[in-house]
């Protein structure tokens, strides 16, 4: 769930990062030179004494951004054991079975295997059928295509978020669209994006839920209608399926939706709210899975000198220091120190290696 950010600022914050943004090397270097310091960040400050949410999800940013051997080699032997595998998919004391699994922690797991180069970091092919496995029937009506018991792991908030990750894994293990369980949940995914006046192409996590779900508008407080970070996951996913992207085409409106919801410093926001970093790296992730330019100022989602990756690294603590690396929440003063999501998510966003077209 996402946290409340960026109260006030936000003309500060336009004001900063225009004019750092002629001092800044070009955009490649700025990022994968963000990254690695991201990632030197989470090497000294995340551990196996961390949740394991935090262990996994800096086993992913370090490892796309090729972070310190020694502190991935301890993550990785720290998460192949089997119980911290069964506690990270189902939950403390939790029986492993296809109801009871977790989808996106299985998919993260596997793309985690597939970056360290290896298909079996994991036991992945085992954790690939037991993806499979959550996967519900044709004939589950509304749940048709969905990843995850509908019942044990509702889909109400992250439906389409972990039904992307699913995807993504999926692609990274050679299956396409012409395969059932990617043609089917593909489907449920699609099913998912708005076509309203203002909300079209946007993704919202299940439609199914209420109906104000069905009709892709609620508000904000609801967790209701589309949103930026599913509808990022889920361009994240057609991106890597190399879904259509022509005029029309949902990956088409999911970047036209993410361009409108786009503020003035070149950054996003979870639903309506002020923008924060987590929901900005989600979304040059999207961009980059999907071959859009984060760097440059002559595309549509440059605001004048800004651009998203400026954007994004208005978040990033640059100075010498124990925070150098790190990435705060929001550039107001109600979050002073690196937070460990954002900075997992940011550098992940920043060295991400799966881009459409190289």
């Amino acid at each position: 769930m996402k946290r409340l950010t960026d109260l006030a600022g936000i003309s500060v914050a336009t004001t900063v990062i225009a004019l750092c943004a002629s001092l800044l090397p070009a955009g490649a270097s700025l990022r994968t030179d963000s990254a690695a310091l991201g990632s030197q960040w989470l090497t000294s400050n995340v551990s196996t004494s961390s949740s394991l949410a935090d262990v996994v999800q800096s086993a992913l940013a370090e490892t796309e951004a090729g972070g310190a051997a020694t502190s991935l080699s301890g993550e990785l032997t720290y998460l192949e054991q089997a119980s911290v595998i069964t506690t990270y998919v189902d939950g403390n004391g939790i029986t492993p079975s296809a109801a009871n699994d977790g989808p996106g922690q299985l998919a993260e797991l596997i793309i985690l295997a597939h970056l360290t180069g290896t298909d079996t970091q994991f036991g992945a092919s085992s954790l690939l059928t037991r993806l499979l496995n959550t996967q519900q029937s044709p004939s589950a009506g509304t749940a048709a295509g969905l990843f995850g018991d509908p019942v044990i792991h509702s889909p109400q908030y992250d439906g389409t978020y972990r039904q992307a990750l699913s995807l993504e894994a999926l692609a990274l293990s050679g299956y396409s669209s012409s395969d059932p369980a990617v043609s089917n949940g593909e489907t449920w995914l699609l099913a998912q994006q708005c076509s309203g006046i203002t909300t079209d192409g946007g993704f919202t996590s299940d439609r199914t839920v209420g109906p104000s779900k069905v009709q892709c508008i609620g508000q904000a407080a609801d967790f209701a209608g589309p949103d930026s970070n599913s509808t990022a996951q889920a361009l994240t996913a057609l991106a890597m399926l190399s879904a259509p992207s022509g005029p029309g085409t949902p990956e088409h409106r999911a970047l036209g939706y993410l361009s409108r919801i786009e503020k003035d410093s070149a950054r996003w926001g979870y639903f309506t709210l002020p923008a924060d970093s987590s929901s900005t790296a989600l979304v040059i992730q999207a961009l980059r899975a999907a071959g859009r330019s984060v760097s440059s100022t002559s595309t549509r989602f440059a605001r004048g000198p800004l651009t998203p990756l400026l954007g994004l690294l208005s978040f990033q603590y640059t100075g010498a220091g124990p925070k150098q690396g790190g990435f705060r929440i929001n550039t107001t003063g109600l979050y002073t120190t690196p937070d460990p999501i954002s900075t997992e998510q940011a550098t992940q966003a920043l060295a991400f290696s799966f881009v459409r077209g190289g």
